[in-house]
């Protein structure tokens, strides 16, 4: 297997994670309540 290929798929599949990983962040936070989340900035 060509060494530029397997670069490009792995580039490739790290983005497409990070796609996957963002949709499902944005997806939990709007389905959990903003109180259960700590919020250390607050005094």
């Amino acid at each position: 297997m060509n060494r530029k290929r397997l670069v490009i798929l792995l580039s490739a599949a790290l983005a497409i994670a990070a796609f996957v990983a963002g949709a499902v962040a944005q997806r939990a936070g709007m389905f959990v309540p903003d109180r259960s989340i700590p919020t250390r900035d607050v005094s």
